[in-house]
């Protein structure tokens, strides 16, 4: 990581622990900004019914947040099993490309020895119509 990198990432982090940040964090939680938790009677503040709505608030965003990580990853599952099969398909297609190759080179070399055959015939055939 250069020092431009880490000096851009300590930025963030401080700009991250300013009180408008930890505001927009628990408004996103669902939970009250500190302007308005300093705002709310002390009593209502700290009841239990407040803070079991805060947590419930909070668990049900949890629990939502797991619901969708659970989701995404059977998508992505689904994903890497066809890539998985696409990477097979295609590694078998490399294989019959490398068997056609082989089977090329070697009707090649055939030919070639057909042709040399077929010279030598006509040179020995030239050779015993001369004589």
């Amino acid at each position: 990581m250069g020092k431009t990198d880490k000096m851009q990432t300590k930025l963030q982090f401080e700009a991250w622990q300013t009180p408008r940040s930890r505001d927009r964090c628990r408004e996103e939680l669902g939970a009250v900004s500190e302007d308005q938790e300093s705002d709310a009677e002390p009593e209502l503040r700290h009841s239990p019914v407040a803070m079991q709505g805060s947590l419930a608030t909070i668990n049900s965003k949890i629990d939502s947040l797991f619901y969708r990580m659970d989701r995404m990853t059977e998508w992505l599952d689904k994903h890497v099993e066809r890539v998985d099969k696409a990477e097979h398909r295609i590694s078998a297609v490399e294989d019959d490309c490398n068997t056609v190759s082989q089977e090329q080179t070697q009707a090649d070399r055939t030919v070639a020895v057909l042709r040399a055959n077929v010279e030598n015939l006509e040179a020995h055939s030239r050779r015993k119509s001369d004589s």
